[in-house]
Order: structure tokens, then C-alpha cells, then sequence
């Protein structure tokens, strides 16, 4: 027995990593045992005879829901349906949710007076299960307010069988769900839930949608994908043109064309395409940024065109009524001159005019009037711009509503003009010479005209009589202003006190934005939330007083006044050091590098400009602090940062200044914005080191870290050593104790007593009770059996004990035994993870599921003996059992520990597993820099990572060491790099070692345990990046993994 005890703990001693959340798996295993094993004794409440299920309709076809827009009818004649095809091979790296689609064909029938029906034909073959989720129902939305709803096919192609799905679909028509920002239409969606939907299906079905909105007035105008992050395999788009008049087209991204073909009075515009390459939109690309092909259709030739159009919609509502001039007098009566009265009733608007949009048909672009909006006290933008317009007129001033788009208005100029391109209406306003956009939608813009944010979202059409194209937004109102200070007092020392002041001014947007988190969070969360993010820097940190809010209106700004105690800012490190950090953080989030990849446009907040100090005074020192000056100006941004110290009065000064240039970074520059970035990535934070005089000399303190980790490593393997012995007495003594064998059925035994027993014995205690089972088995059932043999392949027999004990039970008592699917549930994972443990080494996983797996066993035993004398003797706690205690206990907890992470680790891990004190410990020392982590980090020390480590970041190389008292350190980044040799463990051997080379020549060496075969893992992940940095380097000359 004490060979597998040798197997288990020898890879323990070697190699230690584990990760925290794998304790969770096996608290999950026991709850569902422990829920399985008392399923039985729950009875389920019988329900009421009378209680049916609601179906839904499976006779929709016979035309039931005519009356509401729905009917069943072939397809029209004009229509020409793209034919299915199906591909010989499949792009499956590509495919995605277990959908391909096939068909995708959109036709449009726009007849001479303007009425249109749009035709849909679409065609998916299911490729895994997850599609058949989303295949199996077909949701179709439609508004009846002017359009009705014609299915014309639903088909299944299953193995050269066509099968018509529409005769056993069932339906639903319901309201749309479609509340989102307080928007309600009269759209309805049309379901058919489909039945026998199975994976090699391909489901084919068609629609038209016959009607238009009718506030359009028959004009025709729309857009549609060509290419999406997914293969489809053919797509269609034809448009069937009646009017006299050509229709403009325009694809974007493509240089795919339609073709125009005349018959008679109508003309056929078509485009056909075939297995359109896929590409994937970055998460961080500006929202108006689209790098698909698509295509745009209108009639409309003209923004002017637009304008006809839209203008009188909005005029008509712009009617004065009592309600409206008795508002106007009011306003009058309290402000004198023009400006206090637009930004009276434009706040009026705002604030009392509650937002809430009714877009049922027409509404959806025709604006209730003034007097209506105003006596409702709610409406949608467009009611609240012609009530804002109305006001102002009445007040006097020159105001016009103003169609924009909020996400891809900066675009607009590049687009076709059409009424379907805007989704927001706003305000323009003149007064003396100068125009106002207005948003009656915004809130908390502040009391004065000359400071009031103006919304920018790009480009405006202005609905008035001389407007005739897009109008540019860019204004300087429509930007930001922050200015900030910090003042840390640490004069007190290391020991002392230290005190924080914080004042923030915003102005702009950032003012606007500010008011409103102060009104939605309150005042209290607010402050929790400041004082937790500085509570993160400084342990105990106490707020002096609640966050202080100072808003005038009168010049648009905002200022929150922070005060706090800081009771110990400074902490020790393990150089006889104290250290404190400061933050910027008004600056840093605007350059923090792009998360997306890929061609993109960025979008930079423009205009924005952020200045700042952060002052620091210390105690009486001879503090040696350089002076620095980083400055960066590109076509993005400029920054400025400075430091300064005075001897006089120990204060030192950090300064910094942040101007952005522009509000986009185009596809073709990015890389250059990005290396700006970098130039200026390690200018947010600051670190300061004190030393105490009671310190001892750094050298002499490292030779004392280096004696203390030998004699640790000694206490270690002396202490495994002892458990050894102590695990193969305590067996040994366990096998000649015959108990009371002979009163008991089977080896009864306290569930908490097993279960200690199996940690204590690094999971060994369970092969133990195994034994004891099958030896009562030989001598009571089978006599023929190996005990030892069973007891030590215990995972491979654990199901045949427990149908042992499922035919040897009373009827009564064998409803307390686990189901048998349990059994052999229970069954796998035991004999899963007794087999990966000389993969993965000792975890908490391989010690804890041993002996969750026999309690339900251990439980039913003692369910057929009670507490018998048997049980009491088995479950007694003896000497040997607190030598073993003793003897294993502390080697248990260091082996824990080592898991949580609070010791080093001998396994290649996570540099976001590692612990803060040992990231900033490697800053401290210079081994990565200031804005860098570790990406993967090996050490083989036996209790501290700052005692020798190993690993990389994004950008660089480092390994660092103690040897005879003296710290090493070697670091070196990727473009420096001119090789890697990689020479990977043989045999017996515990780690693999990686050469790498410099430019200048020099080399020094890196470290990897094989354990889990982690050691690949930091080889092929190094090598990615620096090949990524440096491409022209050579390939790895070391042995490579085959």
C-alpha cells in the first residue's frame, strides 16, 4: 500500500498549481448526491383533475385570422424565387449556430401609385442540434396598421423527401414585445412552431409583406446586407420597379453591381450572388463604421426631396393654443432676455414633458401637435421638438425641427437621401446670429445659454422653408471639459496618518452626464463608489465627509470635493521597503489600447479636454525623485506629462494635460494611433518607496530569505516523510483490526469520520473502506473474491458494490440507496479522476471526490445496521487516528494553500492568477513595466514568487532569481529578441528550458514544468507573440512538440 501513497504524494512535492474554483466542482457533486439520495422521500403534489394545457392554434390555414392580417395564398406571379442549391461541401470552420443558410432572397414589387409588396424566400439546412432551437420556429413581424401578411410555403427536405410543413404548424399571432426606450408600435408577430425538426433538415419556407406606411406617402427607400459574419451560400435582392422615374441604387463596400433589365412599363433591377465571403465586425469599431457589403436603394434624388417631405408633417402640428401662450407668459414674466427664455423652455420640455413615443403606423414619423403633447405631458422626440419649436416661437425665437441620426450620422453625406435614414428629432434654434441644437430629450444641460452642451451626432436635416442639404453639427459646445487635482499628505511618515483631498470639475457633457448619475444613483451610492475605488489603493481608507456636490448652472459646471483619512497608505514589500501608488484616472480611460482586431474606424469623445495635478508631500527625507517630461502630439491627441519635485517643501508634482484632435481614427490609421498609445501606456500610475530605518541591509535580508526557503524546503520534505510513515502505520493497523466484523452487515462507519479520513490519507482511505466491504462480501456472499484486489482497483469496482448492496437491503430500507444512474454517474467521475491524477498531480478534486462518491454508500450501510456496536466502533476516533493527524494535518494544509495560490507554485500559470503583492513586486523591481501583467508565469520556488520567477507579458521577456543572497534579474522585449531555441523534457525529466537570445548577442534561460503539459502552452504561446512582434525572426530551432 505505501507504493500508491509514494505515486500520489511525489508529484504533489514536485509540481503544485491548482486553481481556487475547482473546490466549487466538488461542493456541486455533493449537493446533487445529497439531493438524489432524498429525491425519493419528496412527494409531489397531484394537481387538479380539471387543469388542461393551452395549445396553440393548429388550424390557423383556415383562414381564421384573415381579419387580422394573416392569410395563407401562393406566392404572386411576378415573383421569381431564387432556386435551391445545396453546396457539395460545407464552409463548417465557418458555420455558426448550427444554422447554414442557403437562400437568402429578398424581392420588392413597387407598382406606379407607389404600393408595394415585399417578397421573402429563405432556406437554412441544420447542421447540429443547437439549430434546430431557432429553425423550428419561424417569427414574422408585420404592422396591420398598413400591412398585411401573406405566408406562402413552409417546406422540409429530408433525404430526397419534400414534406409540407404548414399542415401540422401550430401559431400564434401576439403583440410585438418591442418596449425598448419607451416606444410602443401596433407591430404583431406571426408564429409557426414547427414539429419533427431534425439535424440534416434544410427548412425552406416564403412570405410577403403587401402595404407601406402610409406617413411616407408612396415613396420607396430601403437597404439590405450583402455579407455577414456567416456563409450564405446564394442571396437574391430584385427590385421590380413601376414608376417612371429611374431608381437610385448604391452598394457600399462591394463592387458588386445590380443589373437593369426593362419589361414594359416596369424595369427589373437584380443582383445575384454566390457564396459571399464572410467577415467579422470588430466589438470596438465606431458605430457608424459598417465593413460589410450593402446595398441602398431610394427614389429620392435629393435631400431637399427629404426636406418637401417632412416638412409639412411637422409644420401642421405647430399649432399655438391658450395652454402654449399662457407658457410663453410665464416664461417671460420670470426671465428678461431672449437666452434665459430658450434655455427656460427648452428645460421646461425636458424636464416636465416626460419621454414616451406611440409609433403605431403613421405616428411613427408624424409628430403630435404642441397644444396635445404639452396637455398629455409626454411624447416621443418628435412630439417634444414641435412642442419645443411651437414655445420658442412664441417666445420669439427662430427654431426649426432638425432630423438626425444617432449612430451613424456622421455618415449621412455619404449615403442616399431618404426619409428612412434618421431615427432622432432635435432642435435647431437661432439667436443672435448664432445657432443652438437643442435635444428636448436630454436633461441636466445646465441654466446658461452661452455654456449649454450642444448634442453633436454628426449631420442634421434642418425641416425648414430655405433648408436645402445636410448641416454639420461640430461645434465646440458639443464637448467636454474636466480639470482636476489630488493632494495626498503623507508628511506623517510611514507610520503616520496620510490624508487625501480629490476636486473634479466637469463642464459639457461630462457635466451633463455627471448630473445625471448623481439623480439616478443618489448622492450616498455615488459616494460609496468613489470612496471604494480609492479604498482599492489605500486599506482602511475613511471618508472625511460625504462626497460634496457644487452645480452652477449659471456657468454649466459641476464639482465634486472629496476628503479622506488614509490610517496606513503605505505597505510593506519584502525588500524592507514601504510603498504607496497613485492613480490617474481621468486621463488613462481615453488611452487604454483597442480590444478589437481587424480593419476598423475608431470613435475618439471629441472635443474633450482634460488637464490635471496630482501632488504628493512627503516627510523630511533626502528623496531622490528625476524630472520628467513625456509629451505626445499626433493627429488624435495631445499629452502632456511632467514631473516635478521640491527639496523645500518635499512635494511632488505630476502633471498632465489631454487634448483630443479629432473624432474618429480611420481604418488605414489605426496601427499609427495605436503605437501613439503606446508611447504614453505607462504614465498612469506612480510609485513612491520609503525605507524605515529599523530595516535591516537589503543584502543581508535576501541571504536571510534565501536560508529561510532551504530550510523550508527541508521542513517539507521532512514532513511528507512523516505522513508517509504515519499513513502506512495507520493502514497497516487498519487491516489486522477485525472490529466487530461479525454484528454488522458490511463496514458501517460515521459519514464525517470517512470523510476526514479520506483528506487525511490523501484520498486513500477510501480504497481502505472498499476493502473492508469486499472482505465481508467473501466471507458472507462470494467467497470466490480478491478483497485486496477490488480494494485496490476500487473506482473500477465500485458499481458492482453497489449493486451488492442493492440486492442484500430490505425493501423498506432501499428506498435511502442512490438510483443506479447515479451509481454509474458516480462510477465515471471516480474512475475519471483517479485516471488524470498522474496527469494533473494531488487536487482538491482528486482528494474530495473519493470520499463523495461512498458517502451515499456509507450512508445506506449504516441505514441496514443502525447504530449497532459495529458502527460505534468503526466511528470511534483512536490513538492512531491522531497520529495521523498530526503527522499529516500540516502537509494537508500546505498542500491546500499551495492550491488557493497563497504559496508559490511549481507549475506554469495564469499571470491573472497570480497575486497582486507579486505583480507589484515585479513593477517594483523594474523586471515588467508600470502598465504591463504577466501573461504566463513559472517559479520553482518552494513558498514565494519573488524568490524566482519566469514568464512574459504582451510586450517583453523576463526571468529573475536569488542566488547566495543576491537578486537577478533578466528582461528583454520582443523586438529585441533575435531567437528562441526550446529544448522540451524527456523522460523523467521535470521541466522544459527555453533559450532566448538578444540582438546584442546575450542570452539567458527560461523555465516550464511539464505538469499537464503546461510547458507546451508557454512555449507556443511566447513564440505567438514574439513572432507577432518581430515576424522576420527565425523559427524556434529547439524541439518542437509533435
Amino acid at each position: 500500500m505505501l507504493l500508491p501513497i509514494l505515486m500520489t504524494l511525489c508529484p504533489q512535492l514536485a509540481s503544485v498549481k491548482r486553481q481556487l474554483n475547482m473546490i466549487l466542482l466538488p461542493g456541486t457533486l455533493c449537493l446533487i448526491a445529497l439531493l438524489s439520495c432524498y429525491a425519493s422521500a419528496l412527494q409531489a403534489e397531484e394537481l387538479h383533475p380539471s387543469l388542461a394545457r393551452i395549445s396553440l392554434d393548429s388550424e390557423w390555414r383556415s383562414g381564421a385570422y384573415q381579419s387580422q392580417g394573416v392569410d395563407y395564398t401562393p406566392a404572386a406571379s411576378w415573383v421569381d424565387p431564387l432556386d435551391l442549391m445545396v453546396p457539395e461541401t460545407m464552409p463548417d470552420d465557418q458555420i455558426r449556430d448550427g444554422l447554414y443558410n442557403l437562400v437568402v432572397d429578398n424581392q420588392y414589387k413597387v407598382d406606379a401609385d407607389g404600393k408595394k409588396v415585399q417578397f421573402s424566400h429563405y432556406a437554412d439546412v441544420v447542421t447540429a442540434p443547437k439549430g434546430l432551437e431557432s429553425v423550428s420556429q419561424i417569427q414574422i413581424e408585420f404592422d396591420p396598421n398598413y400591412q398585411r401578411l401573406q405566408l406562402h410555403s413552409i417546406w422540409v427536405h429530408r433525404a430526397g423527401e419534400l414534406i409540407d410543413k404548414s399542415l401540422d404548424a401550430d401559431f400564434q399571432l401576439a403583440r410585438s414585445q418591442n418596449t425598448d426606450d419607451l416606444m410602443y408600435d401596433g407591430s404583431m408577430v406571426a408564429t409557426w412552431v414547427l414539429k419533427d425538426i431534425r439535424v440534416g433538415d434544410i427548412l425552406e419556407y416564403s412570405y410577403s409583406r403587401l402595404g407601406s406606411n402610409p406617413v411616407f406617402e408612396g415613396r420607396f427607400f430601403g437597404a439590405r446586407s450583402l455579407q455577414w459574419s456567416v456563409p450564405v451560400a446564394r442571396q437574391q435582392l430584385r427590385i421590380l420597379w413601376g414608376k417612371p422615374k429611374p431608381l437610385n441604387i448604391k452598394v457600399e463596400n462591394s463592387e458588386l453591381q445590380f443589373t437593369s433589365t426593362r419589361l414594359g412599363t416596369q424595369t427589373d433591377y437584380r443582383l445575384q450572388v454566390e457564396h459571399m465571403p464572410t467577415i467579422t465586425a470588430s466589438s470596438d469599431a465606431a458605430p457608424w463604421y459598417n465593413p460589410f457589403a450593402k446595398a441602398y436603394f431610394s427614389e429620392t434624388n435629393s435631400w431637399k426631396q427629404v426636406v418637401d417631405w417632412g416638412l409639412p408633417l411637422f409644420s401642421r402640428q405647430q399649432q399655438v393654443n391658450e395652454d402654449i401662450t399662457m407658457l410663453a407668459r410665464q416664461i417671460t414674466a420670470k426671465h428678461d432676455s431672449k437666452a434665459e427664455q430658450l434655455v427656460a423652455a427648452l428645460s421646461l420640455v425636458q424636464e416636465n414633458v416626460r419621454y414616451l413615443g406611440l409609433e403605431m403606423g403613421s405616428n411613427s414619423h408624424f409628430p403630435s401637435a404642441a397644444g396635445d403633447t404639452l396637455s398629455r405631458r409626454y411624447g416621443d422626440c418628435k412630439d417634444k421638438a414641435v412642442l419645443l419649436v411651437t414655445l420658442l416661437g412664441e417666445l420669439g425665437v427662430e427654431a426649426s425641427p432638425a432630423l438626425v441620426n444617432t449612430d451613424t450620422g456622421k455618415m449621412l453625406p455619404a449615403m442616399l437621401p431618404s426619409a428612412d435614414r434618421f431615427n432622432h428629432a432635435i432642435v435647431r434654434a437661432s439667436l443672435n446670429g448664432n445657432n443652438y441644437w437643442l435635444d428636448p430629450t436630454l436633461m441636466d444641460q445646465g441654466d446658461a445659454l452661452e455654456h449649454l452642451y450642444q448634442p453633436d451626432y454628426g449631420f442634421a436635416l434642418v425641416l425648414s422653408e430655405d433648408s436645402q442639404e445636410l448641416v454639420s453639427m461640430a461645434s465646440g459646445a458639443s464637448g467636454s471639459r474636466i480639470r482636476f487635482t489630488e493632494e495626498y499628505d503623507f508628511s506623517e511618515g510611514i507610520s503616520g496618518v496620510g490624508k487625501a483631498n480629490i476636486s473634479t470639475l466637469y463642464q459639457g457633457d461630462e457635466a451633463r452626464r455627471m448630473r445625471g448619475r448623481i439623480a439616478s444613483e443618489g448622492l450616498k451610492a455615488l459616494s460609496e463608489q468613489y470612496a471604494g475605488y480609492y479604498g482599492k489603493q489605500f486599506k482602511g481608507l475613511e471618508a472625511i465627509r460625504p462626497l460634496d456636490v457644487l452645480d452652477d448652472k449659471a456657468t454649466g459646471e459641476v464639482r465634486l470635493e472629496e476628503a479622506y483619512h488614509l490610517p496606513a497608505p503605505w505597505q510593506a514589500d519584502d525588500d524592507g521597503g514601504y510603498t504607496v501608488y497613485v492613480y490617474e484616472s481621468q486621463i488613462s480611460p481615453y488611452l487604454t489600447l483597442p480590444q478589437g482586431h481587424g480593419r476598423r474606424e475608431l470613435a475618439l469623445k471629441h472635443p474633450l479636454q482634460i488637464e490635471g495635478t496630482i501632488r504628493l508631500k512627503f516627510r523630511a527625507n533626502d528623496w531622490q525623485f528625476d524630472a520628467a517630461v513625456r509629451e505626445e502630439s499626433n493627429p488624435f491627441f495631445d499629452f502632456h506629462y511632467s514631473v516635478a519635485f521640491d527639496k523645500e517643501s518635499n512635494l511632488l508634482t505630476l502633471a498632465y494635460r489631454y487634448q483630443s484632435n479629432t473624432d474618429r481614427v480611420p481604418a488605414d490609421r489605426v496601427d499609427e494611433y495605436i503605437a501613439a498609445l503606446k508611447k504614453v501606456a505607462d504614465t498612469d500610475s506612480y510609485g513612491i518607496i520609503d525605507y524605515n530605518s529599523e530595516v535591516k541591509d537589503a543584502v543581508t535580508q535576501e541571504a536571510d530569505a534565501s536560508d529561510d526557503d532551504t530550510n523550508m524546503a527541508l521542513i517539507v520534505l521532512s514532513a511528507g516523510f512523516v505522513a508517509l510513515c504515519a499513513i502506512g502505520f495507520a493502514m497497516a493497523s487498519w487491516l489486522i483490526d477485525d472490529g466487530h466484523k461479525a454484528s454488522s452487515r458490511y463496514y458501517p462507519v460515521s459519514p464525517l469520520k470517512a470523510l476526514l479520513l479520506s483528506l487525511l490519507t490523501f484520498g486513500l482511505y477510501p480504497c481502505y473502506w472498499a476493502y473492508k466491504n469486499w472482505q465481508y462480501v467473501q466471507n458472507e456472499l462470494e467467497p470466490g473474491i480478491w478483497p485486496m484486489a477490488r480494494a485496490i482497483f476500487a473506482p473500477l469496482w465500485y458499481y458492482h458494490l453497489y449493486l451488492s448492496l442493492a440486492n442484500s437491503g430490505d425493501e423498506d430500507k432501499r428506498r435511502w440507496l442512490i438510483p443506479g444512474w447515479l451509481a454509474v454517474l458516480f462510477m465515471i467521475l471516480y474512475i475519471g479522476v483517479s485516471a488524470t491524477k498522474k496527469l494533473h498531480g494531488m487536487t482538491v478534486l482528486s482528494l474530495l471526490v473519493p470520499a463523495l462518491v461512498i458517502l451515499p454508500l456509507i450512508t445506506y450501510i449504516n441505514r441496514l445496521n443502525g447504530h449497532n456496536e459495529a458502527y460505534v466502533y468503526n466511528s470511534r476516533w483512536r490513538w492512531r487516528h491522531w497520529l495521523l493527524t498530526v503527522a499529516t494535518l500540516p502537509l494537508l494544509l500546505f498542500v491546500l494553500a499551495q492550491e488557493a495560490g497563497f504559496t508559490a507554485s511549481d507549475r506554469v500559470v495564469a499571470g491573472s492568477d497570480l497575486w497582486q503583492r507579486d505583480i507589484k513586486f515585479m513593477k517594483r523591481k523594474a523586471i515588467i513595466a508600470a502598465n504591463e501583467n504577466p501573461v504566463l508565469f513559472y517559479s520553482d520556488d518552494w513558498l514565494s514568487n519573488q524568490s524566482d520567477g519566469n514568464g512574459f507579458t504582451d510586450a517583453r521577456i523576463f526571468s529573475y532569481w536569488r542566488e547566495d543572497g543576491v537578486f537577478y534579474q533578466e528582461t528583454v522585449p520582443f523586438e529585441a529578441v533575435k531567437n528562441i531555441e526550446v529544448n522540451f523534457a524527456k523522460g523523467d525529466e521535470l521541466t522544459t528550458t527555453i533559450t532566448v537570445y538578444r540582438d546584442d548577442g546575450s542570452h539567458f534561460l527560461l523555465f516550464a514544468a511539464t505538469e499537464a503539459r503546461k510547458d507546451r502552452q508557454f512555449v507556443r504561446e511566447l513564440l505567438e507573440r514574439w513572432r507577432r512582434i518581430r515576424p522576420q525572426g527565425s523559427d524556434n530551432n529547439g524541439e518542437q512538440e509533435q
